[in-house]
């Protein structure tokens, strides 16, 4: 078997969905796991391929339950029938029961993270893929490349040290499911991108310079990352909290549609267009208090939707940007023009040339 996952992605929701999802019951401080679960269920790509895929078909030849008994894609499965198919109020009890299971550092009953939580579910996800690999499936295999999360959230970065003396550069690739980006200087993600692909001077004295591999010398190299792979879909993830807990509360400007262009890419790499389909609020002091609330582009005709735990309404519409204090993280999914130069939509096996409103 050469890939995990070798389903279609899609770009559209299937016929079936409802205009208005479901909520999610609030068990005590789950709000930032209804926020992250509602914003996963309204990303097409996802959404389509839970919808329209067995679970066999998802987690591939080496998937199984993984230990504790927890089945991660079996759940997402019921959860997005439940709610985007479905109009009663549903409680994502298995989430909540499991969640020592996939989540040891994430406390039950406490406020937690909605980033940290989001990170290890599609963990989860990804490592159900492997739950029966024997030791030939390492980490660097080509089959953990090819699962349902690597294709729809992972892109690959580009770090590049250029030498001044001599213009050799040095390139180290890694995948990446996000982007978190400084907001401490930044008033929009537009900003904030361009910080991030900025270079930087690694300078040093003596010993502690940077040595070129290709003279020889030391040097004040300059350091850079690229987006070397666009990823299908963009989660963007914003530095909001300090490692003493506190918050940084400054408004942050996000656009709807999204461009990726020379400036953050790597050399070669064709612009992307993104559309802005989920955002997750946090409203609070810190990342373990306050309150989640996730804004949603419908599944099934115009406009936007909040899905505040169980109660799911109207958002404001008809804006092509957004601004606030609250903006934590944005899912943008790459336009049908993109990923069709990308290849994104394509089998995995496929040749390839690389591998909201306001709350």
């Amino acid at each position: 078997m050469s890939v995990t996952y070798a389903g279609k992605l899609s770009l559209h929701m299937p016929g079936r969905v409802r205009q208005r999802p479901a909520g999610l019951y609030n068990s005590g401080n789950t709000c930032y796991m209804n926020s992250v679960l509602q914003s996963l269920l309204h990303l097409p790509p996802l959404a389509y391929a839970l919808l329209e895929r067995s679970t066999r078909e998802l987690i591939g030849e080496f998937g199984g339950t993984t230990s504790g008994g927890f089945n991660p894609t079996e759940a997402m499965r019921d959860l997005a029938e439940r709610v985007l198919c479905g109009s009663n109020v549903v409680q994502p009890t298995v989430f909540q029961s499991k969640l020592k299971t996939y989540a040891r550092t994430l406390r039950k009953g406490h406020q937690e993270d909605a980033h940290e939580f989001l990170v290890l579910l599609l963990e989860a996800m990804q490592q159900q893929c492997f739950a029966r690999a024997d030791s030939r499936i390492d980490a660097n295999h080509a089959l953990r490349r090819s699962t349902l999360v690597q294709r729809v959230f992972s892109g690959r970065l580009r770090s590049r040290v250029s030498c001044p003396a001599c213009r050799h550069n040095s390139d180290t690739f890694d995948p990446c499911l996000d982007l978190s980006l400084d907001i401490r200087h930044a008033k929009s993600v537009n900003e904030a991108l361009d910080v991030f692909t900025k270079a930087e001077e690694l300078s040093g004295s003596g010993r502690d310079r940077y040595r070129c591999e290709g003279c020889r010398k030391r040097v004040n190299a300059s350091k850079r990352f690229t987006i070397d792979t666009p990823p299908l879909v963009l989660t963007v993830h914003l530095k909001r909290f300090t490692l003493t807990g506190s918050k940084l509360t400054r408004a942050i400007k996000y656009p709807y549609t999204l461009q990726l262009g020379a400036r953050h890419l790597s050399e070669g790499v064709d612009p992307v267009t993104y559309t802005l389909h989920a955002v997750i609020h946090h409203h609070g002091g810190g990342p373990n208090s306050g309150h989640y609330v996730a804004n949603v582009k419908a599944g099934r005709g115009p406009g936007w939707l909040s899905a505040n735990d169980s109660t799911v309404s109207q958002a404001h519409n008809g804006k092509t940007s957004g601004e606030d204090k609250s903006c934590y993280v944005l899912f943008y999914v790459m336009d049908a023009a993109s990923s069709s130069r990308s290849g994104a939509l394509l089998p995995p096996h496929a040749p390839c040339s690389a591998q909201a409103p306001s709350a």
